[in-house]
């Protein structure tokens, strides 16, 4: 099993995180199982403005910096879907929680196997 809790949205560049779920999948066995816990993108205006300022800066919508310094991104569903393709998809569901800063985000819960046929 692999679990990423809060791992995608500190990589916020589309080709990372390909690389990253790519190895994933290479490295669990067949059968195996990933748990990914992460942020979503959100249509508050604190949070909309947020992406709208950074999106040329980084080239994604839901990309942004935050005061502390650090660049985070919040994703898309069809970003999700991307993402998890090659897996079995066993459950997704949308959830709310409170980030580091107090605030009320969407995000997500997506469990998935890797198909057990050896391809």
């Amino acid at each position: 099993m692999v679990i990423l809790f809060a791992v995608l949205t500190c990589i916020t560049e589309d080709e990372k995180q390909d690389a990253l779920i790519s190895e994933i999948k290479r490295v669990l066995k067949p059968g195996g199982v990933i748990y990914i816990n992460d942020f979503l993108v959100n249509s508050d205006e604190r949070n909309t403005k947020r992406y709208n300022q950074f999106v040329e800066k980084y080239g994604t919508y839901g990309v942004f910096e935050l005061p502390e310094g650090a660049v985070l991104r919040h994703h898309e569903e069809s970003r999700v879907s991307q993402m998890t393709k090659d897996f079995i998809k066993e459950t997704y569901k949308t959830i709310q929680f409170k980030t580091m800063n107090g605030h009320i985000s969407n995000g997500f819960v997506y469990v998935g196997k890797k198909s057990a046929d050896k391809v």
